[in-house]
C-alpha cells in the first residue's frame, strides 16, 4: 500500500491483541481498538463493546478481529454462549465491516479446525475436523465467514496458528514454562513427532504485514515458526534457558497413546505424542513472508518475562 492503513483491532487487552496494538503504534499507524481497559496507549478510540466498534467503521480499512471466547472459557461456557460469541459476533461485524466499505477483515482462527495430528504438513484445503468445543467454534465461524464473503466485498483473510506463546502466555504453553522451571521429571522423552509453533511477536508480524497488502491471493492462511519442534525439543530448550536439567525419561510413545485411549486421555496424548505440522508454502512464497524471529529467541523472550512474575 502507498498509504498506511486505519486498523481496528478487537481484542485488544488480551494476549495478542495488546502486542499487536503496541506493533501498530510502534509503526506509527492510526487504529481504533476494541478492549475492556479505557485506555489503549496509541488508539485513536477506544471502544467498550463490540457493538459501538461496528457502528463507527467509517474510514477503517482493516479490521483485525482478536475478540471471542478462547480455551479455557469455552470449557466453562454454555455452547449457546459459545456460538454467539465466536459465530455469530464475528459473522455480524464481517457483514457491518462490508457494509462500511472496510477493505480487509482478518479473522484469527486456530490451526485446529483441521484434526488434531498429521504426519504430512496440512494444507490450507484440508477438509475442518474439528475435535473439541473450542475448534468446533472456530470451524463454525470460518464457514460462516466464507459464505458471507461471497457476497459481499470486503477481503476475507483466515488466519490459523498453532499454538502461540510469548510474554504473557497462559494455558498450555505457561504450563510448560511452570514444569521446566520446577525441573520436575517428565515421561515425554519420547515425544519426538514433530510440531508447529508460533512466536507472538512472529505472529504480529505476519499480521501487520497483510494489513498493509492491497489485495490476497487466499482467504486462509497457515503461518507458524520457521523451526518444527518436538515437544521433548521444546522442553529441553525450556530446561536449557531456565539453567535446569534435563529430566526427562522414556515412555513408549505407542504404549503412551495406548493408555491415553484407554483412560479417556486420548485427545490430551495425542497432543503430547502425534506430529502437528503445517504447511506455510503458500505463506511464505505467495506472500514474500519470513518469520523474523527465530524459535530459540522468542523462547528466551518468553523465559526472561516468565522469570519477572515468580
Amino acid at each position: 500500500m502507498t498509504v498506511d492503513p486505519v486498523i481496528l483491532v478487537t481484542g485488544a487487552s488480551g494476549f495478542i491483541g495488546q502486542r499487536l496494538c503496541a506493533a501498530i503504534s510502534q509503526r506509527g499507524w492510526v487504529f481504533d481498538a476494541v478492549s475492556r481497559r479505557s485506555n489503549v496507549a496509541g488508539a485513536r478510540n477506544v471502544h467498550r463493546t463490540l457493538d459501538s466498534a461496528r457502528n463507527d467503521l467509517a474510514g477503517v480499512d482493516v479490521v483485525v478481529h482478536l475478540a471471542g471466547l478462547a480455551h479455557g472459557a469455552v470449557s466453562t461456557a454454555a455452547w449457546e454462549s459459545v456460538l454467539l460469541t465466536n459465530v455469530q459476533e464475528t459473522a455480524l461485524t464481517y457483514a457491518k465491516a462490508a457494509d462500511a466499505d472496510v477493505r480487509l477483515f482478518i479473522q484469527l482462527s486456530s490451526i485446529r479446525v483441521l484434526v488434531d495430528s498429521t504426519t504430512c504438513p496440512w494444507p490450507t484445503d484440508a477438509p475442518l475436523a474439528p475435535s473439541d468445543a473450542y475448534a468446533e467454534s472456530k470451524a463454525q465461524s470460518e464457514t460462516e465467514l466464507s459464505m458471507l464473503a461471497q457476497g459481499l466485498g470486503t477481503q476475507l483473510a483466515v488466519v490459523r496458528p498453532p499454538i502461540v506463546y510469548g510474554p504473557g502466555v497462559r494455558a498450555n504453553f505457561l504450563r510448560l514454562l511452570w514444569y521446566a522451571q520446577k525441573g520436575w521429571p517428565l515421561p515425554l522423552l519420547c515425544a519426538t513427532a514433530q510440531r508447529s509453533w508460533l512466536a507472538l511477536d512472529n505472529l504480529v508480524d505476519f499480521l501487520m504485514h497483510i494489513c498493509a497488502l492491497d489485495v490476497l491471493d487466499s482467504s486462509i492462511w497457515h503461518v507458524r515458526d520457521v523451526e518444527e519442534t518436538s515437544l521433548a525439543e521444546m522442553l529441553g530448550l525450556l530446561h536449557e534457558l531456565m539453567g535446569q536439567p534435563n529430566r526427562l525419561w522414556p515412555v513408549n510413545a505407542r504404549l503412551a497413546l495406548g493408555l491415553g485411549r484407554t483412560l479417556g486421555s486420548a485427545s490430551t496424548v495425542d497432543r503430547l505424542f502425534l506430529p502437528q505440522r503445517i504447511d506455510v508454502c503458500g505463506t511464505h512464497g505467495g506472500l514474500d513472508w519470513q518469520p523474523p524471529l527465530s524459535q530459540r529467541d522468542a523462547v528466551k523472550e518468553t523465559v526472561n518475562w516468565f522469570r519477572t512474575q515468580q
